[in-house]
């Protein structure tokens, strides 16, 4: 019972509400990210920050995002956040090939800024990382020359908690899958794909889902190299994110978009 009753309150202490009404910069990103006609394809992962974004922006006065469901759209003229799940895990053809399905439909037309994201089941297994990427690089391309006018965005892939070390080296003498081991790959994945962005405006998930908020990684090595892994704190069973992970990386995004609307300005749009 003493456990338990300390395992509450630590886990209480891990997950403290995040306020943020008196964050200007937040207050403004959301007045911008309002503005902008918006698309967003995911999975769960995404759901988990499509919800921080709703939590958050309730502790501000004002107007709200329009979240539209995509496939149920009746698109306004001003900002909108169309969203929605796209092809199936495991099947990151499924994803890009929704992703081409919905904006050649007729949305690709009508939004600013277009972003999707493969997810950590994704990567894993067979080292197929940059297999992927060059699917994912083709994707963007190819949308990038149908719809000059829409930002696409590129997302790194998400990270899961490292398995305790008893456990990973006795799935490692059993010769099993890790999460150790596939999220190496997942921040290889990541590398490769900041190189083929490079210069271009990527929304970091994974090195957000790593940091804590007083700066530090979570970090390890695997032989001589280090690598990152999501934040124990938050996620709720290793892979999604809890609700102050949800949060926390919906702020990074509301803050991301956000400084994305001069350059709308600018170009007219």
């Amino acid at each position: 019972m003493c456990i338990v009753f300390w395992g509450i309150i630590l886990g209480c202490e891990r997950e403290k509400p995040m306020v943020l009404q008196g964050d200007s910069d937040v207050k403004k990103a959301l007045e911008n990210v309002r503005k902008l006609r918006v698309f967003f394809g995911h999975q769960s992962i995404g759901s988990n920050i499509l919800n921080g974004i709703r939590e958050i922006e309730n502790q501000f006065d004002g107007g709200k995002i329009n979240f539209i469901e995509v496939g149920k759209e009746n698109l306004p003229k001003d900002g909108f956040f169309a969203h929605g799940k796209i092809g199936e895990n495991e099947s990151p053809e499924s994803k890009c090939d929704a992703v081409k399905n919905i904006l050649r439909g007729g949305l690709g037309n009508h939004v600013d800024v277009a972003l999707f994201k493969l997810c950590f089941i994704d990567i894993r297994g067979k080292d197929k990382e940059k297999e992927i990427l060059d699917l994912y690089k083709g994707t963007l391309t190819s949308l990038r020359s149908e719809s000059p006018k829409v930002k696409f965005i590129p997302i790194t892939v998400p990270l899961t908690v490292n398995e305790k070390a008893w456990k990973y080296m006795i799935k490692k003498m059993l010769k099993r899958e890790t999460e150790k081991d596939n999220n190496a790959k997942r921040n290889e994945f990541n590398r490769l794909l900041k190189e083929v962005f490079r210069g271009e405006a990527i929304f970091d998930l994974a090195e957000i889902e790593s940091s804590r908020p007083n700066g530090g990684r979570e970090e390890f090595k695997l032989g001589e190299n280090t690598y990152y892994s999501l934040v124990p704190e938050y996620s709720s069973d290793g892979s999604h994110l809890n609700d102050y992970g949800s949060k926390m990386v919906g702020k990074e995004l509301i803050l991301f978009l956000g400084r994305l609307i001069p350059e709308k300005e600018k170009s007219g749009g």
